[in-house]
C-alpha cells in the first residue's frame, strides 16, 4: 500500500489529538516510574543539594528514547498509545515506522525542549495547526502520523 507523499494510505483513519495527548501523558507516566525506579536512589540528598546531576537527564532521555522508539519500531505502538487505541504508522506505506524514523521521531521534542522548553511545545502545536492530519514537527520530520489502531490490527 502506498500513496503519494501528499496523501496518506487509504483505510487509515487520523487519531484525534485529544486521543493522542492521553496516549502521550501515559507514556510520560510509564517513561517516569522506570525512570524513578532506576535512578532514584543515586539521587537521595545527603547535603541539601537538590540539583539534578547531567548523568541522571542523560539518562532519562535513554530511557525515553529506548522506550519511544522501540515500542514504535517493535509494536507500532507505545503503551500509551495502545491505552488510547491508536499506533504510528509510516505515512507513505501505513505500515509501523522504521527504526531510523521512530528514533526521528522520538528525539524531535525532547531535544528541543532541552534547547527552550517553550520551543519544544511548539513541536506538538503544529499538531493543532494542522487540522487534516494532526501531525506535529516529530511526525512531520520522522514521516509519520498517528492512526486510531482497530483491534487486532498488526502492521
Amino acid at each position: 500500500m502506498t500513496g503519494s507523499p501528499d496523501e496518506m494510505p487509504p483505510g487509515d483513519e487520523v487519531a484525534a489529538l485529544a486521543q493522542r495527548a492521553m496516549g502521550r501523558a501515559i507514556d510520560l507516566l510509564v517513561v517516569g516510574l522506570i525512570s524513578l525506579a532506576f535512578f532514584a536512589p543515586q539521587l537521595a540528598v545527603t547535603d541539601g543539594d537538590t540539583t539534578v546531576p547531567r548523568w541522571t537527564q542523560v539518562a532519562v532521555f535513554g530511557v525515553w528514547m529506548a522506550y519511544e522508539a522501540g515500542t514504535t519500531t517493535f509494536l507500532g505502538s507505545t503503551m500509551g498509545k495502545m491505552a488510547v487505541a491508536c499506533r504510528v504508522a509510516d505515512r507513505r506505506t501505513g505500515r509501523r515506522p522504521n527504526l531510523g524514523r521512530s528514533l526521528v521521531r522520538a528525539a524531535v521534542v525532547p531535544g528541543l525542549l532541552a534547547l527552550l522548553p517553550l520551543f519544544g511545545l511548539l513541536g506538538y502545536a503544529t499538531a493543532v495547526l494542522d487540522p487534516n492530519e494532526r501531525r506535529g514537527l516529530p511526525d512531520r520530520l520522522a514521516g509519520t502520523v498517528v492512526v486510531k489502531a482497530t483491534p487486532g490490527q498488526r502492521k
